[in-house]
């Protein structure tokens, strides 16, 4: 039902969870950004310490027509950056 994507390879500023949530939402595509699963008793970890800040978890769970949809629109985000 989900996707856990390293994203650690893409170019900056791509590489950060958030900076790719916010980009991607620029294209109406949500992704979900890993430091949001950095559970930490008490407080969250600090986002240099975090091992997941270069992951997004991405769901496939709507319909297909959907996911090509928001494929298309990761691939132009991802464009735009290289």
């Amino acid at each position: 039902f989900y996707i856990w994507a390293d994203i650690s390879e893409l170019p900056t500023p791509l590489n950060d969870c958030h900076a790719f949530f916010n980009t991607c939402l620029g294209e109406k595509v949500i992704t979900v950004p890993g430091l949001f699963f950095d559970v930490n008793p008490g407080q969250r970890r600090l986002k240099q310490h975090s091992k997941y800040n270069n992951f997004v978890r991405i769901s496939f769970g709507p319909c297909m027509e959907t996911i090509k949809t928001g494929c298309d629109s990761i691939q132009r985000v991802i464009n735009a950056h290289t």
